[in-house]
C-alpha cells in the first residue's frame, strides 16, 4: 500500500471478513453530492457504517458523528473537503453516480483522534479533482489524505 499521507499513521486490521461483506453486500458506488458550504462528497449506502460498525473487533468505538446535525450526511467518502474551497463552485457532475474499489481496512491515527476506516480507491474521483484544480487526494486541514469511508471513531 503506498499511503499518501502526511501526519497521518495507518495500519492495517486483520478483519478480512469486513472487507470481504461490504464488497458482496453493497454496491461500490455513489452519487456525487455537494453540501450548502461547498463541500463535496460521494453519498454512498449507509449500510457501510450501519452494518460493518458492529462487525469491528474492538470495544473502543463510536459511530461516526455523520447521522445527526450538524453533519447529517450519512455515510460518504470526502472529495473535496470545505477548507480546500476559497468559495464554492458549481459542479456539473452532481447527481452522476462514480464507483470505487476497497482496498483493505485500517485504522487511522491523526493526532489523538483514531478512526476506523475502509482504505477505497476510485480513478473517476481523482478525475474530478483535477477537472476543477484540486491535487489527487483530498486535503483536510492541510492534511493529504487517502480516500476513505470512516466506519468509527475510537474513543
Amino acid at each position: 500500500m503506498n499511503a499518501k499521507t502526511t501526519g497521518i499513521i495507518l495500519k492495517p486490521l486483520e478483519q478480512p471478513e469486513i472487507v470481504t461483506y461490504a464488497i458482496s453486500h453493497f454496491a461500490l458506488q455513489g452519487t456525487l453530492t455537494q453540501a450548502n458550504e461547498g463541500y463535496l462528497y460521494l453519498k454512498i449506502d449507509d449500510h457501510f457504517i450501519t452494518s460493518l460498525f458492529p462487525l469491528l473487533n474492538t470495544k473502543q468505538k463510536q459511530l461516526p458523528p455523520y447521522f445527526s446535525d450538524p453533519y447529517n450526511i450519512g455515510a460518504h467518502i470526502s472529495v473535496i473537503y470545505q477548507d480546500e474551497l476559497s468559495t464554492p463552485f458549481e459542479v456539473n457532475e452532481l447527481g452522476s453516480l462514480y464507483l470505487f474499489n476497497i482496498l483493505g481496512l485500517y485504522s487511522a491515527q491523526i493526532d489523538t483522534n483514531l478512526f476506523f476506516i475502509l482504505l477505497v480507491e476510485s480513478n473517476e474521483l481523482v478525475t474530478i479533482r483535477k477537472k476543477y484544480g484540486f491535487s489527487d487526494t483530498p486535503v483536510y486541514h492541510g492534511i493529504a489524505v487517502d480516500w476513505h469511508i470512516t466506519i468509527a471513531k475510537g474513543l
